[in-house]
């Protein structure tokens, strides 16, 4: 817990809860509703922001263990069994799901349009990881697909 600053800025509320940014000293800090400052739950910064992605790609694998799902943008197209078409259904499926995801956020910043109390960043920044992390599934989907290429390629019974 620490006071605020004295040469920060406020930010935006939300929930009750206001946060400021002091750029003399960078720190971000929330203020809960009483006048108590301290830093608030989550992670800021690159490193924060990957560490986020990373967490959000386990726990769709997670949720696709426990059998929410059927597959995710990581697996190979052959799981995939969203069209009957053999020819791109990978991509075809990825983009599918990728554009649900980036529909959320247009969604909620549409909503801020029309009514700017309904602005909720940590609402906003869980839905843009979760954009990233179905973009770095299928990335890794890609790698994993030229690597089996390679191997292909290199296998002396080609």
């Amino acid at each position: 817990m620490s006071t605020k600053c004295t040469h920060s800025i406020t930010l935006f509320t939300e929930n009750e809860s206001e946060y400021e940014w002091c750029q003399a000293c960078g720190a971000f800090r929330e203020n809960i509703v009483g006048g108590v400052w301290s830093i608030p739950d989550g992670n800021f910064g690159q490193s924060g922001i990957m560490t986020d992605i990373g967490k959000e790609r386990k726990r769709q694998n997670d949720l696709k263990k426990a059998g929410k799902f059927a597959w995710t943008n990581a697996d190979s197209s052959s799981h995939m069994v969203c069209l009957t078409s053999t020819t791109g259904i990978g991509a075809a499926c990825r983009m599918a799901v990728l554009s649900e995801e980036v529909g959320e956020v247009a969604r909620h910043v549409c909503e801020t349009m029309i009514q700017a109390d309904r602005y909720q960043p940590r609402e906003l920044k869980k839905e843009l990881i979760q954009v990233a992390a179905v973009a770095v599934a299928w990335i890794e989907a890609i790698d994993k697909e030229l690597e089996d290429r390679l191997e292909t390629a290199a296998s002396p019974n080609t």
